[in-house]
């Protein structure tokens, strides 16, 4: 039996019209549906699938930043008491920045004295030449603009003897040592007062670009004829050179008594585009001037300076070995007369 076509066609259309009207009409396909726990099938709602579903999420998630430890905070101590040289050197152990922050601290509250000596023991207690000694040595040279002297009685001051050896006349010295006394009175807080002395050494027969020095230090009640621990000699290119080297010579000095001492870290050695002045000034910290002047200088490992002079013809030689033959008195004479 044949279905006439006008019937068939209102079924095709009306069929699935009846369909979407009286049963998904109303239904959202489009979003996602959010099935509750009870409607999951146990295999899916087990701990196990939690677990892996627990992995997967922590895979996903960024990792945690490490917590930076926090940074000990050094006390000021008692204000009310006046420090002493040594302030803070038992704190160093806990390194250089808890000092610097406590040098900061002391600063923003005014204690200018107290935040000096916290800088300085960055500097006694931390590796030459690290990043961190070079940033506090330009903190403490700006605070030194501020700074009152250690001590405020000049008349009070520890001397220090500087020896100089040389064939150049005292006049042709004088500017250096002016600038070195003033440079050192600065940078130790006026607890050392330099004295100058000059030996005469004799001329060289050859005229030179420039007059060699030897230089050596002690202290008041120490014979400057007997050892001392260290000599340095200079020969400047010019004498347009002299003030610097023999500021750098000075430094060199100081540098090497405070490596003999060994309480406090030893100096960095200067290059070529740091400045000798200012590193006597404000590399050296309070406490190790203290040392310094303290601390003998003399020792069997070297000493005083002696210019040879330079080797006469043989001819001369003979000429003097015959007359001292022939002069040799009956008794021999003492060393010291």
């Amino acid at each position: 039996m044949t279905i006439p076509f006008k019937f068939v066609v209102p079924a095709l259309i009306l069929t699935p019209l009846l369909i979407w009207v009286l049963g998904t009409r109303k239904h959202d396909f489009m979003t996602p549906r959010v099935i509750p726990a009870n409607e999951l099938r146990p295999d899916f709602a087990s701990p196990v699938d939690s677990g892996v579903r627990a992995l997967v999420n922590e895979g996903l998630t960024p990792p945690k930043t490490p917590e930076v430890p926090a940074l000990a905070q050094i006390p000021f101590g008692d204000l009310l008491i006046s420090p002493g040289l040594g302030e803070y050197q038992e704190k160093a152990q806990l390194g250089a920045l808890p000092l610097e922050d406590l040098g900061q601290r002391l600063q923003n509250a005014g204690h200018i004295q107290r935040a000096a000596l916290a800088y300085e023991r960055v500097l006694d207690s931390t590796p030459a030449g690290t990043p961190i000694q070079e940033k506090v040595t330009q903190t403490l040279a700006n605070l030194k603009v501020v700074l009152p002297p250690w001590n405020a009685d000049p008349s009070t001051a520890i001397p220090l003897q500087i020896h100089i050896n040389t064939a150049r006349t005292p006049e042709t010295l004088t500017g250096a040592i002016t600038t070195l006394t003033e440079l050192i009175s600065v940078g130790s807080g006026q607890l050392c007062q330099p004295s100058f002395h000059i030996q005469s050494a004799p001329q060289p027969k050859h005229e030179l670009p420039s007059l060699p020095l030897a230089i050596w230090m002690t202290l008041p009640e120490e014979d400057p004829e007997k050892p001392s621990l260290e000599v340095v000699t200079l020969a400047p290119d010019s004498d347009d050179n002299l003030d610097a080297e023999l500021t750098t010579a000075v430094y060199r000095l100081l540098a090497r008594r405070i490596s003999a001492i060994g309480n406090l870290t030893p100096l960095p050695d200067l290059t070529e585009s740091n400045d000798s002045e200012q590193a006597v000034v404000n590399r050296i910290t309070r406490l190790a001037w203290q040392q310094i002047l303290t601390t003998p200088f003399q020792s069997l490992q070297a000493g005083p300076p002696i210019l040879v002079p330079e080797e006469e013809p043989e001819n001369a030689s003979e000429n003097t070995t015959e007359e001292e033959s022939e002069s040799e008195p009956t008794e021999p004479s003492s060393p010291s007369e």
